[in-house]
């Protein structure tokens, strides 16, 4: 026989109600009505107990989040799987050739991250596009990717965050940019199809990774989870 939905809904909230007191109990995290779990440093994982410095969140599949945690002054980035939030794991803790410090600024493309130095010593780029093995590289040296940064921030100065600033799209393997879009307001990027969004006083520039997009098609489930598809 088939459940109703609304028995369904109240079995599922039921399991995520007795969850929440059972972990509570145990002393393993402390909810807020029924709503928010909130887990301590000392109940995760003990490798997360670490001192970090900054942290970034990149999506690698449809189904697989992972959480990057700079870590001993630059020298280390953590790389955790955080798909799912209840069972966090460790997947490694990779050496880094850097300068010192840093700040993860935004991201400029589908497995980029630009990051800056906390020292003045500029900006570089974070490769991810292995996920597993994070890869540090200097502007226009990254073979095989183009990327979207401020003009501002490759010309070392602040970009400051109510002021509409200048894009650059390099291509790869490229210190010239291919293309600029001027007066960005705001930049948005789809980590998982690579797509970005430039909002400027003309209206909205669309950027698009097809090798991105070509990739997220060839793995995603055959279904799709659109709420309104009126």
């Amino acid at each position: 026989m088939r459940s109703q939905p609304w028995f369904r809904v109240l079995m599922a909230a039921a399991s995520i109600t007795m969850s929440a007191s059972m972990l509570t109990d145990l002393g393993y995290a402390q909810t807020f009505g029924h709503e928010l779990i909130v887990v301590s440093p000392k109940k995760l994982p003990v490798e997360t107990r670490q001192p970090g410095i900054a942290m970034t969140l990149h999506l690698v599949g449809p189904q697989t989040l992972y959480l990057y945690i700079e870590e001993q002054n630059g020298q280390k980035l953590a790389v955790y799987d955080v798909s799912d939030p209840a069972r966090i794991r460790l997947k490694k803790t990779a050496q880094m050739v850097v300068s010192g410090t840093y700040d993860f600024v935004q991201s400029a493309g589908p497995s980029l991250e630009l990051i800056r130095y906390r020292d003045g010593g500029g900006v570089a780029m974070l490769d991810l596009s292995k996920p597993k093995e994070p890869i540090m590289s200097a502007i226009g040296s990254i073979a095989g990717r183009s990327y979207i940064v401020p003009r501002e921030l490759v010309n070392g100065s602040n970009v400051p965050s109510e002021k509409a600033v200048d894009y650059e799209i390099f291509p790869p393997s490229s210190t010239q940019p291919l293309l600029t879009v001027k007066g960005v307001l705001q930049q948005e990027t789809d980590s998982g199809n690579g797509t970005t969004y430039l909002l400027t006083g003309d209206g909205l520039t669309v950027i698009r990774d097809i090798k991105a997009e070509r990739r997220l098609a060839a793995s995603a489930p055959p279904w799709t989870n659109t709420i309104d598809d009126n």
